[in-house]
């Protein structure tokens, strides 16, 4: 199983049907300031809690780039991909190429 559909499985599926059987019952938190991101274990039991929820940044590994600056989309345009203008031309041509 992809590990994104395990993610979502465990912890997305229950988060959903808490929602809709909480009624006006609040079930999300946004993490305190002092929150300490750099804690694995500490973010996996946020991650894993399904009484409450945790919003916000859980856990962030200092040093490391965040996901989009990895990718070589952003490399030269730090503009949102959604953002960006398409020239129709490029499109037809890979779609050509398939």
């Amino acid at each position: 199983m992809d590990m994104h559909l395990l993610i979502f499985s465990i912890h997305v599926l229950p988060l959903i049907k808490s929602i809709i059987l909480s009624g006006s019952k609040t079930i999300t938190y946004y993490l305190d300031e002092d929150y300490d991101r750099s804690n694995v274990k500490q973010a996996l039991d946020k991650a894993l809690d399904i009484e409450k929820y945790a919003l916000g940044v859980l856990y962030q590994k200092e040093g490391d780039a965040s996901f989009e600056n990895q990718l070589h989309v952003y490399e030269e345009d730090k503009t949102p991909i959604i953002k960006r203008t398409r020239n129709i031309k490029d499109v037809q041509a890979l779609l050509k190429a398939f």
